[in-house]
């Protein structure tokens, strides 16, 4: 396996596990009434199937979809920088906030208008992507020291 791929699938593995972390904060602030449903799982459902009520079925049918992205953006942000570290990962984080605002919500319908005028929610899905990036920064910035791939491009 090329470094570039055992990389890849090491940011991947730390992406899975940040969006765990992710998911966990969610839940977290679902219980403590700070959101109304778990965001993430209900905005990828209603995009799966727009037509039908929101279901348990439904919501359990975004959660690979969820965990997958996580794990992609991982990976790929792993192989793209010389040095992840956990600033990287708060950098990673927003970023992925941003690009859920600007191209995940409007699929939503109806759903993404709620989103837009609850400030409870902008305010818990950024902590929820910098719990992701952090703690994909962190452990990709624990496991790869610098040292490895100043050997690995000489």
């Amino acid at each position: 396996m090329t470094l570039t791929s055992s990389r890849f699938w090491r940011g991947a593995w730390y992406g899975l596990l940040g969006t765990i972390a992710m998911t966990i904060v969610m839940f977290i602030f679902q219980a403590a009434k700070l959101i109304p449903e778990p965001v993430y799982l209900t905005v990828i459902a209603r995009i799966i199937s727009p037509s039908h009520e929101l279901s348990t079925g439904g919501m359990m049918a975004a959660l690979p979809f969820h965990l997958l992205y996580g794990s992609l953006w991982g990976g790929l942000a792993t192989i793209t920088s010389l040095e992840m570290n956990w600033w990287k990962g708060l950098v990673l984080g927003f970023g992925m906030w941003l690009i859920m605002l600007a191209f995940v919500v409007p699929f939503t319908a109806d759903y993404g208008f709620a989103l837009v005028y609850n400030p409870a929610i902008w305010v818990s899905t950024l902590l929820m992507h910098l719990v992701y990036g952090l703690t994909v920064g962190g452990l990709a910035g624990r496991h790869e020291p610098l040292e490895a791939h100043a050997t690995s491009l000489s």
